[in-house]
């Protein structure tokens, strides 16, 4: 094996490495149906919360927590004007 095939062996598996932690970091996305779309996002799991739709900066769109393998829906207050 030459150098020139071995670096590129090498370089693949760097690539590859950095790839799957990257995606071992991202968050756990549900889509509409078969969709892929990123406007068809029906759930997003993002640190041991569930949220709906796309949207994870707001609280509002949390409904689900996960504690200890426990699911618990999230009950907002209402707002009375």
């Amino acid at each position: 094996m030459n150098l020139n095939t071995f670096m590129k062996k090498i370089l693949l598996i760097i690539i590859l490495s950095y790839i799957s932690v990257i995606g071992y970091a991202s968050d756990y996305i549900f889509y509409k149906g078969n969709s892929t779309v990123v406007f068809d996002i029906a759930y997003t799991i993002k640190d041991n919360k569930i949220y709906k739709g796309r949207e994870t900066a707001f609280s509002d769109n949390i409904i689900f927590t996960i504690n200890n393998d426990d699911v618990y829906k999230v009950i907002l207050p209402l707002l009375l004007m």
